[in-house]
């Protein structure tokens, strides 16, 4: 059986793993589409396909690391509440299904692109204009997916502070990264104007990244009433 100590690094290397996809994924966004200009992102999303296909790649191997890893978290929190646990786990679940439909614009963009059918059979605009469709969908996925990764914060936050196996500070920088997240994303929905005036809001990096660092230097641990044994539980 496992212990603790290892499934707690085991569960911070998945937890960076699953990183990988969504940051990569972010970056080749910045670069490929371009807003209103469907000819310049048809060109661009030509331009990178390996990358894209790698990205596809890269993503898939990051959202099974995203499940493994919340279930990992879930056996080393759940004792600091199974209600609060089964809600980080349902979250992360439901960021893993919209990413993959991300991940479904996105080939569907790459698809139209690369493809002279699609030229053939709507001319070179028509096609353009498909491709900046898929392109938009891939980009709008991801700030909508953006919600449900400051929303599990909140719960893995709350199980942290409460767990005692970890700094309640760590649980309290994972909340306000949560919080953060949450704040900027729905303002990027409802404003976009002011998406950059609250872009500064965004720390749950942070958080996330003591969290992670504390996962793979200390491991987990046992609850204190599971270390203290049952004869000290008993006195």
């Amino acid at each position: 059986m496992t212990s603790p100590k290892t499934l707690g690094r085991i569960t911070g290397m998945l937890y960076l793993v699953g990183s990988l996809g969504p940051v990569l994924a972010m970056v080749l966004r910045s670069r490929v589409v371009q807003s209103a200009d469907a000819a310049a992102t048809a060109d661009h999303i030509r331009a990178s396909e390996v990358l894209l296909r790698v990205d596809v790649a890269v993503g898939l191997v990051s959202l099974a690391a995203w499940l493994f890893a919340v279930t990992a978290l879930y056996r080393l929190l759940r004792h600091a509440g199974r209600l609060a646990a089964t809600a980080m786990v349902v979250t992360v679940t439901a960021a893993v299904a919209v990413e993959c439909m991300n991940l479904v614009s996105q080939l569907t963009a790459l698809t139209v692109a690369t493809s002279p059918a699609y030229t053939g059979a709507l001319g070179e605009a028509g096609a353009n204009a498909a491709v900046m469709l898929a392109a938009d969908l891939w980009r709008n996925g991801a700030l909508l997916v953006g919600l449900f990764w400051g929303l599990w914060l909140l719960p893995l936050g709350y199980l942290v502070f409460r767990s005692g196996t970890f700094p309640k500070v760590v649980g309290a920088l994972l909340i306000l990264g949560g919080g953060s997240y949450l704040t900027v994303h729905f303002v990027s929905v409802l404003a976009p104007s002011l998406a950059g005036t609250v872009s500064y809001l965004l720390v749950g990096d942070i958080g996330e990244l003591v969290f992670v660092v504390w996962l793979l230097v200390k491991g987990g641990r046992l609850p204190p009433s599971e270390t203290a044994g049952p004869s000290a539980q008993s006195t």
